[in-house]
């Protein structure tokens, strides 16, 4: 019986076997990487917007279901391979229901990528408030900087003056 790795320590293998090894870790990696962390559709329990979308040959069908005692939207967005991009923003749902949309990419093009997801009125809310925070702080920060900037321009030039 041969040892396992032809007789050789892990670290001892040739260099072009341990780079194809590294090289097929980093493609299992990076492919794991943006299946996981592509969102395709909200799946928590509880009072949510969940929306499920199927390929369907050029066709992609989105069912959302609302499990909140409040309205919702869902949003529909998907690449097709003759690069038209389809779009369905905040379709309404109602609470507690199911709605199904869809778009066609059209006669003999196929899906490339797409995504679907929900949310509730109050989620809504609650996001763009998140968001005109965010912009109030980098605009903050803008100004800060641009005052320090200023005032660093004015001391140069102040030291210049003095020779």
């Amino acid at each position: 019986m041969e040892p396992l790795l032809g007789g050789h320590a892990p670290w001892r293998l040739p260099m072009r076997i341990r780079r194809s090894v590294h090289a097929g870790l980093v493609a299992v990696a990076a492919a794991a990487g943006t299946m996981l962390a592509t969102p395709f559709a909200h799946a928590a329990p509880g009072d949510r917007v969940n929306c499920v979308p199927v390929p369907i040959a050029s066709r992609l069908e989105v069912t959302c279901t609302n499990t909140a005692a409040e309205a919702a939207t869902a949003t529909m967005t998907a690449l097709c391979s003759n690069l038209r991009i389809l779009h369905e923003p905040e379709f309404p749902i109602a609470p507690a229901d199911t709605v199904t949309f869809s778009q066609d990419c059209g006669a003999g093009a196929t899906l490339l990528s797409w995504n679907a997801s929900g949310e509730t009125i109050s989620e809504r809310a609650q996001r763009l408030a998140r968001e005109r925070s965010d912009e109030q702080d980098k605009q903050r920060k803008q100004r800060e900087q641009s005052a320090e900037d200023d005032k660093h321009r004015e001391q140069e030039r102040k030291r210049r003056s003095e020779f």
